[in-house]
């Protein structure tokens, strides 16, 4: 209980942290990477859907016929992705949890056999 109140606590410090400096003005060299990041995939989707349908196509009503401009094919895939990375993160918890597992260990028995072999000459 104490661990998880803890990383409970510090992830509110970081969020806190990062919306008083977003507030601010003020970014790290992660927070302007992490931007930067998602701004190029952002641009890259919307270039992926642009290039689609040819150039002359693109600037009329033909391109809504290839499903440009309406971001189906970027849904589909972000939502294959979703369940992709769930699925692995929900394996990598199992796995976890499987290795955490508290097992007894097995004692060995107090119980000694003894024998005696009576040897006549």
């Amino acid at each position: 209980e104490t661990t998880a109140a803890i990383k409970v606590q510090a992830a509110w410090r970081r969020v806190r942290t990062q919306i008083h400096l977003d507030r601010a003005g003020i970014s790290t060299p992660g927070m302007r990477n992490r931007q930067r990041q998602r701004n190029a995939r952002q641009k890259a989707r919307m270039r992926a859907n642009a290039e689609d349908v040819p150039f002359p196509f693109n600037m009329c009503g033909m391109g809504l016929l290839f499903g440009d401009a309406t971001l189906e094919d970027q849904t589909v895939i972000d939502d294959m992705e979703r369940r992709k990375l769930r699925k692995e993160k929900e394996q990598f918890e199992m796995e976890e949890e499987r290795r955490r597992k508290f097992r007894m260990r097995k004692k060995s028995s107090g119980n000694i056999e003894e024998e005696i072999e009576v040897v006549d000459y």
